[in-house]
């Protein structure tokens, strides 16, 4: 497919999602979008900003923000801040969000708590070798010296 067809499936697939889903963060829309259609058929995420910023260049999309200032797109025309569900969806989201941002601010939480798993079976397996971590680097590996 050429970059325009790209982008025309992006476009069409973005409506399709904000017909449905009322608002959806950039995240969404990409990561619905990865899950849909066939996988010779999935648009990748600077396809899929291409086809965003040309629906709000075209009106069809607006954006607004949450109180830390992420932004959620809605499909102008069926989003209503008047109507319950959309303001229900709203809020849902914005909270989820601000849950979100809550955790993975706290290291442990978050990346650290990843690396100490996956350091913890790597060391418990004898199937795999370690070369060392970011708490106990290795500059050397036999008779090659790691960059960095």
């Amino acid at each position: 497919m050429t970059r325009e067809e790209w982008v025309l499936l992006g476009k069409r697939r973005i409506v399709s999602i904000l017909r449905e889903r009322i608002l959806a963060s950039e995240k969404q829309l990409e990561s619905k979008i990865a899950e849909s259609g066939p996988s010779n058929k999935l648009c990748n995420p600077h396809i899929l900003s291409t086809a965003r910023l040309l629906l709000q260049h075209e009106s069809k999309i607006g954006l607004l923000y949450d109180p830390s200032g992420m932004p959620f797109f809605y499909l102008i025309g069926k989003y209503d801040p008047t109507n319950q569900l959309h303001r229900d969806r709203q809020e849902k989201l914005f909270r989820l969000y601000q849950e979100y941002r809550k955790i993975t601010a706290i290291p442990d939480l978050c990346g650290a708590a990843l690396e100490k798993i996956l350091w913890n079976t790597v060391e418990k397996s004898n199937q795999y070798l370690t070369i060392g971590s970011r708490t106990s680097p290795v500059e050397n590996f036999g008779l090659v010296k790691l960059p960095g």
